[in-house]
């Protein structure tokens, strides 16, 4: 019994936090107009972009979680006997309810989290520097760095720049196909 609660322990962790990356890249990339249909995520790139979104949570919401911790110790005290009584005999629905309130806290944590990071990195990413891949033929631009054309992130087969308008306040996503130019800078809040 206590082999399939520690599986199962796991399996809800695992899925948490990963379900926590992907909400988190989905937003920080959705304020770009970029899906993550365009973006070759791979399963480390999700895992390692949830503890963002979780630091948020906690370093933002620490009074909450603290009297929370607080209220549902005292409750379980009090109530030991008549309701957590029975959820000690059925562990799958203590599983199912930590699960639901642990998903609705990491969506609400990586909604909140991505879209701020991404807002706040717009004016920080850097510049986009190209170069020729041998034998891409002639280009109609040369190599270098364009002060003009920020970098967001580069995947197989498309390189995402962003270009701000006149105004600066909004900007345009360029989709540049990477099979003949090499981008020589990654950045990721």
């Amino acid at each position: 019994m206590n082999e399939k609660i520690l599986a199962t322990t796991v399996s809800v962790v695992v899925a948490v936090v990963y379900f926590t990356g992907f909400c988190y890249l989905y937003f920080y990339y959705l304020v770009f107009g970029i899906t993550p249909i365009e973006l070759d995520l791979s399963v480390q790139y999700v895992f390692v972009h949830a503890f963002p979104a979780l630091w948020y949570f906690v370093r933002n919401y620490y009074i909450a979680i603290l009297t929370s911790f607080l209220v549902l110790s005292f409750a379980i005290f009090l109530f030991r006997k008549i309701f957590f009584g029975f959820l000690e005999k059925s562990p799958t629905i203590t599983m199912c309810i930590i699960f639901i309130f642990s998903i609705i806290g990491s969506y609400n944590a990586a909604l909140y989290s991505g879209r701020n990071n991404a807002k706040s990195s717009l004016r920080r990413l850097p510049p986009l520097v190209v170069a020729f891949k041998s034998g891409a033929g002639e280009a109609n631009m040369p190599p270098g760095t364009f002060e003009d054309l920020r970098h967001i992130i580069t995947t197989k087969n498309t390189v995402f720049a962003l270009k701000f308008s006149g105004n600066g306040d909004d900007f345009w996503v360029i989709r540049i196909p990477s099979e003949s130019i090499a981008v020589s800078n990654e950045y990721m809040d």
